[in-house]
Formats: C-alpha cells, sequence, structure tokens
C-alpha cells in the first residue's frame, strides 16, 4: 500500500513540474492584427481666393479690350452648386460705367461632371433639348461649357462673343469648349468651337 502511495506522489510531482515548463500563449496571437484602415484625403482646387485686379487687368488685355471695373464677387448659392466641386463665383463687372456684366463660373473636376452638371441644369432650364431655340429671358446671356467650368455671362445689352469667348479662358485656358450658347431676348444660337477656334452654328443634336 505504502509503494502504491510513493508511486502516485511521484508522478503528481513530474506532472505538476512538467506544466511549469510550458510556453504560456500570448492571446494575441490566436487573432490576425488589424489592419490599418487607408485613408486618402481628396484635394479639391479651392477658389476662396479671387484676385479681382488680375482679373480686370486680363479683361483690358489688348486681345478682349474691355475696359472695365470689378464691382463686386460673391459666392454663388444656386443649382448648379449641387455638382460643382466648391462654391461658384459670381462677378459682377461695370463697362464704362454704362453697363453691367454678371459673370458666374462653376467648376468641375472633369468633363463628365461637368456635362453631367450642364445636361442637369438644361432639364431645369424649362425642360429645354440641346439646341432649342428658345429663349433664355429678358436679357442677353452667353454659356460657355469646356470640360472643367461651366460659365454664365448675363447682361441688359448685347454682349460680344468674341470678347466674352476670350474673356472666359482666364479660368479656362487649356479647356476645350463643348458648347458655346449665346442668347437674346427673342432667341437662342448654339455653337461649336472648330478646330480654327471659330465659332460654328449647330442644329439640334443628340446627347
Amino acid at each position: 500500500m505504502r509503494s502504491v502511495a510513493l508511486l502516485f506522489l511521484v508522478c503528481f510531482y513530474f506532472s505538476c513540474s512538467g506544466n511549469k515548463d510550458q510556453e504560456v500563449l500570448d492571446g494575441r496571437t490566436l487573432f490576425s492584427e488589424p489592419k490599418e484602415i487607408e485613408r486618402t484625403t481628396k484635394k479639391i482646387e479651392s477658389k476662396e481666393f479671387f484676385d479681382s485686379s488680375a482679373y480686370r487687368k486680363y479683361m483690358a488685355s489688348d486681345s478682349i479690350k474691355l475696359i472695365g471695373q470689378v464691382i463686386s464677387v460673391a459666392r454663388s448659392k444656386k443649382f448648379l452648386d449641387r455638382f460643382a466641386l466648391d462654391s461658384s463665383l459670381e462677378i459682377k463687372v461695370s463697362i464704362n460705367n454704362k453697363f453691367l456684366i454678371n459673370h458666374e463660373v462653376h467648376f468641375f473636376k472633369d468633363s463628365i461632371q461637368s456635362k453631367n452638371a450642364f445636361y442637369n441644369w438644361i432639364d431645369e432650364e424649362k425642360q429645354r433639348i440641346i439646341g432649342d431655340k428658345r429663349s433664355f429671358g429678358a436679357s442677353h446671356n452667353i454659356f460657355i461649357l469646356s470640360e472643367k467650368n461651366f460659365q454664365i455671362f448675363n447682361a441688359k445689352y448685347k454682349l460680344n462673343k468674341i470678347q466674352v469667348k476670350k474673356l472666359a479662358t482666364y479660368f479656362s485656358q487649356t479647356d476645350k469648349i463643348i458648347f458655346f450658347i449665346a442668347g437674346s431676348k427673342k432667341e437662342t444660337t448654339w455653337y461649336r468651337v472648330k478646330q480654327n477656334n471659330t465659332l460654328e452654328k449647330i442644329n439640334e443634336i443628340s446627347r
């Protein structure tokens, strides 16, 4: 009986000492390390600063010859702002103290966003279609859609298409013009820009 008890104590001793030598597992090894979430910040060109003096000099340059003064610059909050990169600019310009030109600029990331915004705007304007000859209102307007912006010029007097087209390049010197639209109190004329940079009238076309 003593030998059985002694054998039991010896086995118990060695089993306990064996447990002490076992490696303790770190609980963290049972789970994969969480991957760090990649955070990318989309850089959007800011239009918060507008140099009115540089704009005025560009307007009065030899190729444009619009002598005037910038009266005010504001942030436009209109329908197109839903699609623009940031709040669009609205510039009021006095020409020789005779009449006022309102100049709106809406900025876009690329030509896809620019076209989408333009088509939505066309739908908002009395369900118009491209090439529609109906007047846009009781004033003179010029609308210029380019690859990265949509510009609107509005005045009580007839606007010179060539001067306005050149002034629009202040914001889009390298962008291709997609549509050029000139509206009077009676009707609207649509143009496309040819390779030699001249305007050519177009008929109603599909999207």
